[in-house]
């Protein structure tokens, strides 16, 4: 049976999942759209239900049927367009389990602290887990990681990455015996360091950077060197993912 209604409960339960950090957190779920996406979510992944829309309903057979679990509802084409959270949605929409939280014990961990932007956040996650970093901390008011525009902008990251979410207090008891390597413009040549211990990268708000807790934690303030008269300062995302690559270095050697 299609979905006609825009009223319907399901139907608005998604659009609420789409819009409302509080309900994805109530739910314990976040919402992952698009074909391509989701062509690539790991059997692991816990999928409670899949929306189709009408027109896509053959072309999705392979990944639904990948999730004999999920409950499947397919919605009329303008139900599903007024549900979505994408201009041109490609009519798969997944509402997937939050994983359970995992210990952190890679060598190499990503901090962000304050980072605001999800489209930032989503593509700060995308290349941890293509530098091979498998924890990222979430602090200080950050974006959802688990928000539409994160998630799409991980381009599948975030069913790699272990995300922990973290308050500034606990951060020093999270990341005990790590040491801190903050970014910040005044720091020095990031091309000069060397990691002798497990390290948490440190990436603050695009326009106000570090936070206040985090430069009094910090062991060593890291800088990107850029040209004079160059740019005044790079995008948060590019910052952090020159840095990822330098720090683990020598994994790719």
């Amino acid at each position: 049976m299609i979905i006609t209604a825009r009223s319907n409960e399901r139907v608005k339960f998604l659009r609420r999942l789409n819009n409302d950090k509080k309900a994805r957190k109530e739910s314990n779920v976040y919402v992952a759209e698009g074909l391509t996406l989701l062509s690539s979510m790991p059997k692991e992944c816990s999928v409670r239900y899949f929306f189709i829309r009408a027109s896509a309903e053959e072309k999705v057979k392979e990944i639904t049927g990948a999730f004999p679990d999920a409950e499947v509802f397919v919605l009329a084409n303008d139900v599903y367009d007024s549900a979505s959270d994408t201009v041109s949605p490609s009519g798969i929409t997944a509402v997937i389990d939050r994983p359970e939280k995992k210990i952190i014990c890679g060598d190499v961990v990503l901090v962000l602290d304050g980072v605001s932007d999800a489209g930032n956040v989503g593509t700060v996650i995308r290349t941890a887990a293509a530098a091979g970093i498998s924890d990222v901390v979430i602090m200080h008011s950050c974006a959802d990681p688990y928000s539409p525009k994160s998630v799409r902008a991980s381009m599948g990251g975030i069913f790699k990455i272990n995300v922990t979410e973290c308050d500034p207090d606990a951060i020093k008891e999270l990341l005990d015996g790590y040491s801190f390597a903050t970014l910040d413009m005044g720091g020095e040549n990031i091309f000069r360091f060397e990691k002798k211990k497990k390290t948490a990268l440190v990436v603050g708000n695009e326009a106000h950077g570090i936070s206040v807790e985090m430069r009094a934690l910090s062991d060593v303030t890291l800088a990107i060197p850029m040209v004079k008269d160059g740019v005044e300062s790079l995008n948060a995302a590019v910052a952090v993912g020159i840095a990822m690559y330098i720090i683990k270095k020598g994994d790719f050697l």
